[in-house]
């Protein structure tokens, strides 16, 4: 390695590149590291910017355009739309599968089946019980349509939910049924309250 040195600095070629390659490192770090005045005046003279100023339309302008558009202008009811209920008539005719019913100025939509663990010593009828027994309960969202006012109400298992018996069909279904009058015995008003509707 020494004799590749000496040879490096003996060969005239070799110690030309060297020397103007250090000569080049040396001006290089100069001008980066050293500042100099005008580099120093330059940064201190900044630019100023200054902001645009869009075209601003004419009021002419601006009352054509109100007048063009006025008919495309819908006038906002700030009034809450509230659901219409249906009629006696009308619920009596309710049937199938609904995902709303109406009963008197209510409005029902089923939320939620959902399992509930008994303890044992009590059951959900208040009768002392000595095993966990699981009982379905269904969340119910009731709607007053005349006031707009909603709550949520559990039913259990073949309970009376407004005249009507609720019985569990599965965790998306309820049956509500409700016997007819005396004189048409066999006539009974069956609804299949659904959270959803199925997809064909």
């Amino acid at each position: 390695m020494l004799f590749e040195m000496k040879s490096l600095i003996t060969n005239k070629v070799a110690f030309l590149v060297i020397l103007l390659t250090l000569l080049w490192c040396v001006a290089d770090s100069r001008t980066r590291l050293l500042i100099n005045n005008n580099n120093t005046q330059f940064k201190t003279t900044g630019f100023t910017a200054v902001a645009l100023t869009l075209p601003q339309p004419s009021e002419q302008l601006i009352a054509k355009l109100n007048v063009a558009y006025q008919k495309y202008h819908q006038k906002i009811n700030n009034d809450i739309i509230r659901e219409q209920g249906l009629s006696e008539a009308e619920q009596a005719k309710q049937h199938g599968v609904l995902k709303k019913v109406f009963i008197g100025d209510l409005k029902l939509e089923l939320k939620a089946v959902i399992s509930v663990l008994n303890n044992p010593g009590e059951d959900h009828k208040g009768v002392a019980s000595l095993t966990n027994k699981t009982q379905y309960v269904a969340l119910i969202a009731i709607t007053n349509v005349k006031s707009g006012k909603q709550k949520i109400k559990k039913f259990s298992n073949n309970s009376y939910a407004y005249d009507y018996l609720l019985t569990i069909n599965k965790n998306t279904q309820v049956v509500l049924t409700k016997k007819a009058s005396e004189q048409r015995q066999n006539d009974k008003q069956k609804i299949v309250l659904q959270m959803y509707q199925s997809g064909k």
